[in-house]
């Protein structure tokens, strides 16, 4: 069964990058494809971190990914505990 909170179909995807531009959690990144053309394809390199905002899906032109819905009720709880977990570093202001 597949947890990955996306499904990236990496035949449409084209490798413009722009999924992981939009992704400001940084889950997808790009790698080069398996049959050894030039062109890059998205993975998801952080599947714990995707909040499932659908930036990637919105932003993506030749609809190659889609949200996993299975995987998303599961993930729920742990994106909930991340945002309530307390940040490492305070905001400090510049004088």
């Amino acid at each position: 069964e597949n947890r990955s909170p996306l499904i990236i179909d990496e035949k449409a995807c084209n490798g413009c990058g722009k999924c992981a531009d939009a992704c400001v959690m940084n889950v997808i990144e790009m790698r080069d494809r398996d049959d050894g053309s030039k062109v890059k394809v998205a993975f998801v390199a952080r599947p714990a971190d995707c909040m499932f905002c659908e930036a990637c899906v919105i932003n993506c032109r030749q609809i190659a990914i889609m949200l996993n819905a299975k995987a998303g009720s599961s993930m729920i709880k742990s994106i909930n505990d991340n945002m309530l977990k307390p940040k490492k570093r305070k905001f400090r202001f510049l004088k």
